[in-house]
């Protein structure tokens, strides 16, 4: 036996602390195959809950199983110019959020948008796309969208309509402009369109009286503000991760809520080929565990308070060891610095940073002061990583805080009659301790448009419907720059109007039409506005980079750094990664989205390590009472392997009591029990602690609460196999480099069996396709982005939290994440699991009635309306991605104002009803549609043609589809690949999914303490 494969079996994978300590919780979920029955009782209170959800986001499957009114339906007396009926047809456009463009193509089948991807020509997608954009079909077709505008006097509500708003609003803003703006303000999110740009321009002309004030709940800057004083000028930090041979991220995630994160992630999967060179490393120190760190060859769980003396240390060690000509003279001593780790991740970093100079990377959390931004900024100057790794471009200096001050001081002054608060929903989200809500009562009229009557409506004068971004024009900057277009692709189902359009409004009092204010603000940015609208972006609009010299450095008082044990307990405030800021909180698409870390979906928690909850008497689901700046909550806890100690993390955007029927609305809890989704963490989030809060006190109340976690759920069975480290031997590969380079095919000598033998002949490829899949565990990042890709492409139905908490969710492709190594300390592999497409397939060979098939072209078919539902077949499946469709979805659509919601099924996939299991196809309908067109072109079809849901939205390029048949196809090279490895093989199953081994480049000084730390986990 090789010592790779001596070194493996040292490891021990876990998913979970119940599977770590073997829990009864555990052994019931892997004994169970189908936890409980389906004729449960299904006419309680939870029924009328799962209706309301039904009723916003879940109704997406079996559309076809219900009783329908009649409808009557009139064709086109003639076919519209340039459409094809039944043919797709493609969009460029964009997404803002935080004021950065997202570059996206949007299909639209027959005049409605139903599927979102990436800009395969735009640099910072290159065809990749973010979970919320994928999500965005399902905000777009939501029946819980305001429908018209309201008026709210004395907090009663009172329907009304445009042309009375309109004639309202002529008689304020005339008299507004006679005074040139005085008494007049707006509040918006942050934005970089050029057209808002020239709109703010104009109005500081008609109306210089008025003031115009930003509030953005998650932004950078800190980052500015940091470039200001580190470098001298605002700006803002644009990297290249494919030149970084060195990528040290403190207290950041890059790879997955940067907003340039689509860019970031295929330069760094682009140095993790083995096959292809040097491989790049990766550190990460953080506080919470993020996807880079788990992504990281080294990771270093360090509270957030702590990371500028750690960086100051780094920086300390590249001047006296590696001669670095950087001011170091004030490094901090002592404390958590003489931890043995802590040093040698310290000295291993410095090393590389030293002699990869030009080809290094130093990123900084957004959360972070600016101090440590600004020693991060010099230090890339330093290090000759300015102009090939990391570019500056100019950017505008941004103080939300300071902004949102400044407006409610004024409020507070009387110098405000009439506000427009664009987007946003301060009334929620602003610092709790700042009194916003307070002052907004005291201004005599407030205009407030979003997408729903959410808080910040409720206390306004007037709510006005937001268009959705899928229905006006618009414009944004990419991170990098480049002017983005944003364009309709139906017109506003609920009548809403753009930003632009409510603005311009405002400022001539008069109706604007968005497409020519667009039209106008960007033509001189260049290009043509046919290639602009075709392109979706204006080429070479990038901001240039800006010549850079470091300031003089500020000198650090260590003495009140947390060097030593903490008074108290940090909190940090941290975007959730399935609702952002909460804006995203009534879409069940991202709602049951697992956590790419903790798998928990339908809720937040705060999360904490085990030793902390130890010291504090705290168990997992334990609710405690969190004190934080003099503001207090009751929260559960979520003890989270490889979290910092004596460090609490809080995501936002839940708690939300104005989102939604899927997120909780106050006026139906007394009638129906319904209570918020998750828990509100705004309210002790205060302007001197926005991101980083300390002296935290935690105690416990008691009580419990439930936390939906799917990390136990479909657990591959020990069945025929000799205990848990060979089976998830057989499942997770993956090595160091140093071992790849001596043992390269180590992948598929991990597991040793007999001879395999067929019990039939197998069937015979020899023409025709022969469909295969690889995916690449070395730059898959785990951020589950396939997993909504394919519920958006698929048309699977969202079954809400007391379904996921029985092990029913729908997702046909789960990412599994394994631990392994100490509970305080661990490392993470992610493995994204679907069905395998079996040659030898047993799920084929136990289906009574032939549901589920075999084609001539490798696929593992379903044949729906066969299937009766035995589920012998999940049953028979080793690797557990069969789903079972339990219930009618669909009910929520007799409904009235539901019935919206049918435009967001995909009509190129069937749809599926109650007692039919369900599972991936590889996309079929997407291999037919190139078929199809290979066939109209008159060629045979080649490599690229078909991109499976997952594939295209993967934003590191791990997931690998084509035709085996086909030489010289990038599948089959794959599966040449000495990486690449069968799950399971030993079962001889044949499968068409295959994955590539995980290579790891640890710096070799910490080879030995990566394999201590990673050894066999205490329990």
């Amino acid at each position: 036996m090789s010592s790779v494969i001596r070194s493996e079996q040292t490891k021990q994978y876990w998913r979970s602390l119940n599977e770590l300590e073997n829990t009864p919780e555990f052994q019931e979920r892997v004994a169970a195959e189908f936890p409980s029955g389906i004729e449960e009782d299904w006419t309680s209170s939870s029924r009328r809950r799962f209706l309301q959800l039904a009723g916003a986001s879940v109704a997406l499957a079996s559309a076809s199983s219900c009783y329908w009114k009649e409808e009557k339906i009139t064709p086109f007396a003639e076919r519209p110019e340039g459409r094809v009926p039944g043919k797709s047809r493609y969009f460029a456009t964009s997404m803002e959020v935080g004021g950065v463009a997202q570059p996206l193509v949007v299909t639209s089948y027959d005049g409605r948008p139903i599927k979102v991807e990436g800009n395969k020509e735009h640099s910072a997608s290159q065809g990749a796309t973010s979970q919320y954009a994928q999500a965005a079909t399902l905000e777009l077709y939501d029946p819980d969208r305001s429908r018209g505008p309201a008026r709210y006097q004395d907090n009663v509500e009172s329907e009304s309509d445009w042309e009375t708003f309109d004639a309202w609003a002529r008689q304020i803003t005339k008299a507004i402009r006679q005074v040139k703006g005085k008494t007049f303000a707006v509040l918006s999110e942050e934005t970089s369109s050029v057209t808002m740009k020239s709109l703010r321009k104009q109005m500081s002309t008609t109306m210089p009286n008025a003031s115009w004030h930003i509030w953005e709940p998650i932004n950078r800057d800190n980052e500015t503000h940091g470039c200001q004083r580190g470098l001298g000028a605002p700006l803002r930090p644009v990297y290249d991760f494919a030149a970084a041979r060195v990528i040290v991220s403190l207290d950041d995630d890059p790879l997955h809520t940067h907003p340039d994160r689509i860019r970031n992630s295929r330069g760094f999967a682009a140095g993790r080929k083995p096959e292809e060179g040097e491989m790049n490393r990766l550190y990460a120190v953080e506080s919470h565990f993020t996807v880079t760190g788990s992504s990281a060859d080294h990771r270093l769980p360090l509270m957030a308070t702590r990371i500028d003396a750690f960086l100051a240390a780094l920086e300390a060690e590249l001047a006296t060891t590696h001669h670095l000509n950087v001011a170091a003279a004030d490094a901090p001593q002592g404390g958590f610095l003489e931890e043995p780790k802590t040093k040698a991740i310290i000295k291993a970093a410095a090393d590389d940073l030293a002699r990869h100079q030009g080809a290094g990377i130093i990123t900084v959390g957004a959360g972070q002061p600016k101090e440590v931004h600004a020693r991060a900024h010099r230090l890339n100057l330093a290090l000759k990583n300015v102009g090939k790794t990391v570019k500056y471009v100019a950017t505008e200096i941004s103080n939300s805080i300071g902004q949102m001050k400044g407006l409610i001081d004024k409020i507070n002054r009387g110098e405000v009659k009439t506000l427009l608060i664009i987007g946003g929903n301060p009334i929620y989200n602003a610092p709790a301790d700042l009194g916003f809500a307070e002052a907004l009562s005291k201004v005599e009229n407030v205009v407030h448009s979003s997408l729903y009557r959410d808080e910040t409506s409720l206390a306004s004068s007037w709510h006005l419907p937001r268009a959705h971004w899928m229905e006006c024009w618009g414009d944004a900057r990419a991170w990098d720059g480049t002017v983005t277009l944003r364009q309709p692709l139906i017109a506003p189902i609920w009548g809403g109007r753009s930003d632009l359009e409510l603005v311009s409004f405002f400022i001539n009092g008069r109706d604007a039409d968005g497409h020519e204010l667009v039209k106008q603000a960007l033509d001189g940015v260049g290009g043509s506005w046919r290639k602009l609208v075709h392109d979706g972006f204006v080429t070479g609009s990038a901001l240039p980079a800006m010549k850079v010299v470091a300031a003089q450095p500020v000198p650090t008082d260590w003495s009140k750094a947390p060097m030593g044990r903490p008074d108290g307990i940090e909190v940090n405030f941290v975007l959730d990664d399935s609702v952002y800021d909460g804006r995203f909180a009534n879409s069940g698409w991202l709602q049951e989205l697992p956590d790419p870390l903790t798998k928990m979906v339908w809720d937040n928690a705060a999360f904490m390590s085990a030793a902390t909850a130890k010291v504090h008497g705290i168990s997992h689901e334990s609710i405690v009472n969190l004190s934080v700046n003099g503001r207090a909550m009751e929260i559960p806890i979520f003890v989270m392997p490889g979290h910092a100690n004596d460090s609490i993390t809080l995501p936002l955007g839940y708690g939300r009591l104005a989102a939604g029927q899927v997120a909780g609305i106050a006026s139906d809890m007394a009638e129906q029990n319904v209570e918020p989704v998750g828990f509100d963490t705004y309210q002790v989030r205060t302007s001197i602690g926005l991101n980083i809060a300390t002296g935290a006190k935690v105690s416990v109340t008691g009580e419990s609460y439930s936390l939906v976690s799917t990390q136990d759920h479909h657990v591959i069975d020990e069945t025929g196999m000799h205990g848990r480290e060979e089976r998830l031997g057989a499942l997770v590969r993956e090595g160091d480099l140093s071992e790849w380079k001596d043992h390269n095919d180590f992948a598929k000598d991990r597991v040793h069996h007999p001879p395999l033998n067929s019990m039939w002949k197998e069937r015979s490829y020899e023409t025709g396709h022969k469909w295969g899949m690889t995916i690449d565990l070395a730059t898959c990042t785990g951020c589950s982005g396939c997993t909504i890709a394919c519920q958006s492409e698929n048309n699977i139905a969202v079954v809400g939290k007391a379904q996921v908490a029985k092990g029913r969710e729908l997702h046909w492709i789960r990412m599994d994440r394994y631990f392994s190594g100490d509970i305080d300390d661990p490392e993470v592999t992610s493995q994204p699991v679907a069905c395998h497409h079996c040659e030898m397939a047993p799920c084929e060979q136990v289906c009574p009635v032939a549901a589920t098939t075999h084609t001539s072209e490798g696929l593992n078919d379903m044949i729906y309306n066969r299937c009766v539902g035995t589920r012998y077949c999940s049953n028979n499946c080793p690797y557990k991605v069969r789903r079972f469709n339990y219930h009618y979805y669909s009910e929520a659509f007799r409904d009235e104002g539901n019935e919206v919601l049918k435009l967001v099924n995909n009509p190129e996939v069937t749809v599926r009803s109650r007692g039919v299991m369900e599972k991936c196809t590889y996309c079929v309908q997407r291999i037919q549609v190139a078929r199809i067109e290979a066939s109209n072109q008159g060629r045979d079809m080649r490599d690229g043609d078909v991109t499976p849901a997952c594939a295209q939205v993967c934003p590191t390029n791990a997931i690998t589809f084509g035709d085996l048949n086909l030489e010289g196809s990038a599948v089959s090279k794959a599966f040449a690949n000495p990486r690449s490895y069968e799950m399971l093989g030993e079962l001889n199953l044949d499968t068409r999914t295959r994955y590539l081994a995980r290579i790891r480049n640890p710096h070799p000084s910490l080879v030995s303490s990566t394999e201590h730390s990673s050894g066999t986990s205490h329990g």
